[in-house]
């Protein structure tokens, strides 16, 4: 029996965004506990997954190749603009960013390269029982067995989670004395192991 691997490929910003992901996700666990932590180091890292799904050990030489290629084709850094903290499904805060053309040919490019080679019907990278999905989400799940894929793109990173109701009036107050960034830069592309929540549990490759 072929092993299957729960890969994500993922944008990481700058360290000098890590630092204040890393923070914010601290402030949001001290208002709503829960399992999701970031940390600055090699696994559970900020990042924007452009695309996640179960492959088979032996695409790993493929799909990396691909990486460096897209990677490539980009010459320079991004750099995108943050949308501020939201909500999603009323209960996983998502810091969104603001979708650019570059960041739809970066996901293009993957699905197009990447998606021939996900083993099928092998279920979702990171499943979860996602309620209250959109019609654009639901379609994405269908097709791709994940929710952000094509023209549910929406460019993130995942801040924390709502496991119990409280007052995130000292989390506002957080963010007005620590503002979110206007934008982010991101200088590295990386194939990672999908944990529990979409958390990036190993980086089996990245480009520099």
């Amino acid at each position: 029996m072929t092993s299957l691997l729960s890969l994500g490929i993922a944008l990481i910003p700058d360290s000098i965004g890590i630092e204040y992901l890393v923070k914010l996700n601290r402030a949001i666990q001290e208002v709503y506990p829960s399992s999701f932590i970031l940390e600055d180091g090699q696994s559970l890292l900020p990042h924007i997954s452009l695309f996640q799904g179960q492959f088979e050990l032996n695409r790993l030489d493929t799909i990396t190749k691909t990486i460096e290629t897209t990677w490539g084709s980009l010459k320079t850094p991004l750099i995108i603009k943050s949308n501020g903290l939201n909500l999603w499904l009323n209960k996983i805060f998502f810091l969104d960013l603001e979708i650019t053309e570059r960041l739809k040919f970066l996901q293009n490019s993957i699905i197009d390269s990447i998606d021939p080679l996900r083993a099928r019907n092998s279920g979702s990278a990171d499943p979860q029982k996602l309620e209250g999905l959109n019609k654009k989400e639901k379609v994405s799940i269908n097709h791709y067995s994940y929710p952000f894929a094509g023209p549910a793109f929406r460019p993130h990173f995942t801040m924390g989670r709502i496991e119990k109701p409280s007052n995130d009036q000292n989390l506002q107050a957080w963010i007005r004395k620590h503002p979110i960034p206007a934008e982010f830069k991101f200088e590295r592309f990386v194939l990672f192991d999908v944990g529990m929540y979409g958390t990036l549990e190993k980086i089996r490759f990245q480009t520099q």
